[in-house]
């Protein structure tokens, strides 16, 4: 579903992403970690199309793409309803399910503000967008920030419901704990590079868990 090549980009003068390349496929859930500053995110705005790679290239073989809309792209003013309909209308036209997405992420909140709510309440709405239409690959930045425990499970259940139905998913997190539960592989980002990419399963029989291997890289 996705495959990048050599992708490269500077931000500021300091190269964020040199040479990174890797592969996607369907019902394959990629989970990339690494330090702040590593290039996570920049990596999934380009892949997103939010930034261009200054070198390089990726193909998607797919147009049904899911992401989170950070909730810094929510509008403070307006009620959670009125900024999901907003995205969703954008994101897929009118053919999406936003209230089944809200039970599942337990939003009963749709019609306060959007600005009124605590940072895990904000969250939660970001990640209805992505589930609430059936999308071949899934991009998900960081879900599990400001997440309580119930949703933290509620989300891994959404995606590996999504897995099962044939969704590729990339998710970035700095706990490697919850990554090593969802995740078929691995990619380790340290500078701008890509150290390592290795199935799961090799890393917990070589390491016992995620995060030995995590600090054994870094």
């Amino acid at each position: 579903m996705l495959t990048s090549s050599q992708l490269s980009k500077k931000l500021k003068g300091k190269l964020v992403l040199s040479d990174v390349s890797f592969s996607v496929g369907g019902g394959e859930v990629v989970g990339i970690v690494g330090p702040n500053g590593s290039g996570k995110t920049t990596l999934l705005n380009i892949l997103t199309g939010f930034l261009k790679p200054d070198n390089g290239a990726f193909k998607l073989t797919t147009r049904r793409i899911g992401f989170a809309i950070s909730r810094k792209g929510m509008f403070g003013d307006m009620s959670v309803l009125d900024n999901l309909k907003i995205s969703a209308k954008l994101l897929y036209g009118n053919h999406c399910n936003l209230s089944t997405a809200m039970d599942r992420f337990g939003i009963d909140y749709g019609s306060e503000l959007f600005s009124s709510l605590s940072a895990g309440m904000q969250q939660r709405v970001s990640l209805v967008l992505p589930f609430a239409e059936k999308n071949d690959l899934l991009f998900l930045d960081e879900p599990t920030n400001h997440l309580d425990i119930d949703n933290i499970f509620v989300l891994k259940n959404a995606i590996l419901a999504a897995r099962a139905d044939g969704s590729g998913c990339i998710v970035t997190s700095h706990v490697v704990s919850y990554l090593e539960k969802i995740c078929d592989r691995i990619i380790f980002l340290k500078d701008g590079r890509i150290v390592q990419d290795v199935l799961t399963d090799v890393l917990l029989k070589k390491y016992g868990s995620l995060e030995d291997a995590y600090l054994d890289v870094n």
